[in-house]
């Protein structure tokens, strides 16, 4: 159980593995993505013996977060790739109803050249307030 300190802060002890992580001595980008979650490295079977840490140290925790969020950037690289051919197909297409068509090409243009700025016009009778307190 943590120490609490009297500015209401926990003092906790930490396994010399999970001190080498937080000094930086150990080069925890070659650790597998269930070793970043476990916080700790396997043992020479392959397996997690042992008590776990009491903490997981941060960086663990951003090197999972950092290959998560590479990996989900390709899928989406790789799927907008796909979505762009696909909606080039279907301008393309002339089995698709004309309204298909120009909402696909209407797609397209939007996100290469943006969205055309839309102009809102309002009237209003300076007589009366714009609005009643």
């Amino acid at each position: 159980m943590p120490h609490t300190r009297q500015d209401g802060r926990a003092l906790v002890t930490v396994s010399p593995d999970s001190a080498a992580v937080l000094n930086g001595e150990v080069d925890i980008t070659q650790w597998d993505d269930e070793e970043l979650a476990y916080g700790r490295r396997r043992d020479k079977n392959e397996r997690f013996s042992g008590k776990p840490p009491s903490m997981i140290p941060t960086e663990c925790v951003r090197e999972l977060n950092r290959r998560k969020l590479y990996e989900s950037n390709g899928i989406i690289r790789d799927a907008c790739t796909d979505a762009a051919q696909y909606l080039a197909d279907v301008t393309r297409g002339e089995e698709e109803p004309k309204a298909g068509r120009l909402r696909a090409a209407e797609t397209i243009l939007d996100r290469f050249l943006g969205k055309p700025k839309e102009r809102i016009e309002m009237e209003h009778d300076l007589k009366e307030p714009l609005c009643r307190l």
